[in-house]
């Protein structure tokens, strides 16, 4: 075989470099010496122990032609025979000489496996002083030549090992943790942001703010949330020509304004898409939470429809109704000169419909908008006590509190005021807020 030809069977050019050939050369003994092993049939087997041998002789003489054969007396070509006839034993080479200067050092090398069956490699007619002479160049050579080459790999092997390990670390790093650690010093904060302090008197830790735009919009933007929607007003929705749910100039996917026109059976999807995607339990909050948030845990025992406006003269702002006292976004003078609404007398809170959230007061428990903005969505039933969880059918209606921007009667504007929907309903007044079960994730 040529040094040409050699070339040509291990795909190189002929000014190939000898890391080039070392590269090619380890590259196809790997892939014949894969496909052998998966070959069913011995005839198979032999044909890729046969071209492993060419390959093997191909490099040998393009090794030794860019090795100065002259220097290399015992790397001489070998010519496969497939004759059944072994040719006579060839003389046993001599090791090259040394410089004087140089003592001998020897090198223990173990004999290359077969690349052929016995039978053909006796054929073939090699010899183990042959083998045990070849095969040394050929590990130095390979080691020369490949060495550079797996060790990049290994390097690069290390190196999306280590991507990943910063990958899986950034990810925990998002993860919220425990929401039972919240303070109202110190929120929990989630996922997407929202966050969470204790109200005493429950077991829950309660969003400060109503549920914003942008947080449903990653609910409606993740296929993984399995939930579809008849439509999507949620984005779109106006009361005449003012928006509903976001500012005039943004989009509902950024904007920090409460979500409106969402359902109970929507706000619900929320929460379960939310708590799967965390580890936390997230719900709606119960009547009975609800009450305690606001500041009015001295309600009775009974069904939200037998509480209905039970607490005479308490406001989620206080005891007294007047514009110097109200805080809260409900129908004010912006309301009545842009929509033709009834205000509440002399007050003015800026906004003709809702209000980017946190925008007034908080109380407390360090909660924003616990009056006024949106109605929020309870898990209750009307007719049921604390049944989140139960009787989810669409006949029976669902509890709202805490009024909205459009509202300017004093009976609506009570803390213990309920407002009753079916929970497929939607509407430009209603969104929800959201609790966490303490401890239920980390």
């Amino acid at each position: 075989m040529t040094t040409a030809a050699a070339l040509h069977l291990l795909g190189l050019h002929p000014a190939a470099t000898a890391e080039e050939i070392g590269r090619a050369y380890a590259q196809r003994r790997s892939e014949l010496a894969a496909s052998g092993a998966r070959a069913p049939t011995p005839g198979l087997k032999a044909k890729y122990a046969q071209q492993t041998a060419e390959l093997d002789n191909a490099f040998r003489i393009a090794m030794e032609a860019l090795l100065h054969p002259q220097n290399l007396p015992f790397l001489q070509p070998v010519e496969i025979s497939t004759s059944p006839t072994p040719p006579p034993a060839p003389p046993a080479p001599s090791p090259p000489s040394l410089p004087p200067s140089l003592p001998p050092v020897e090198i223990p090398v173990a004999p290359l496996p077969a690349l052929v069956p016995s039978g053909e490699a006796s054929a073939a007619g090699w010899k183990r002083p042959w083998i045990l002479a070849s095969s040394a160049v050929l590990l130095v050579a390979a080691a020369a030549a490949g060495g550079g080459w797996w060790m990049q790999s290994v390097n690069d092997r290390r190196e999306a090992e280590r991507r990943e390990a910063d990958r899986q670390r950034a990810e925990e790093e998002k993860r919220p943790g425990d929401p039972s650690r919240a303070t109202k010093a110190n929120p929990w904060t989630n996922s997407l942001g929202m966050k969470f302090v204790p109200v005493p008197g429950t077991t829950v830790v309660f969003c400060v703010h109503e549920t914003r735009s942008r947080d449903f919009a990653a609910f409606r933007a993740d296929p993984a949330s399995g939930y579809t929607m008849t439509d999507d007003n949620w984005k779109t929705c106006k009361y005449g020509e003012v928006p509903v749910g976001r500012g005039a100039s943004e989009s509902a996917d950024q904007s920090s304004h409460p979500v409106a026109s969402v359902s109970w059976l929507d706000a619900v999807a929320f929460c379960e898409w939310l708590s799967k995607k965390e580890g936390n339990t997230y719900r709606l909050p119960t009547d009975r939470e609800w009450s305690v948030a606001v500041g009015i845990p001295q309600e009775p025992e009974g069904t939200p429809n037998e509480l209905d406006g039970g607490v005479e003269d308490e406001y989620p702002w206080g005891g007294n109704f007047d514009a110097s006292s109200i805080t809260g976004n409900y129908a004010d003078s912006v309301a009545a000169a842009k929509l033709g609404l009834t205000p509440i007398a002399d007050y003015t809170d800026g906004f003709a419909t809702t209000a980017p959230v946190m925008s007034f007061t908080v109380n407390q428990h360090g909660l924003y908008d616990m009056g006024g903005n949106l109605w929020e969505w309870c898990g209750d039933c009307e007719h049921g006590t604390d049944s989140l969880g139960e009787n989810k059918t669409l006949t029976s209606s669902r509890v709202l509190r805490g009024g909205s921007w459009n509202l300017n009667d004093q009976s609506y504007l009570l803390s213990s005021n309920r407002y009753y929907y079916d929970p497929g309903y939607r509407n430009y007044g209603s969104g929800f807020r959201v609790v966490v079960v303490a401890g239920s994730g980390g």
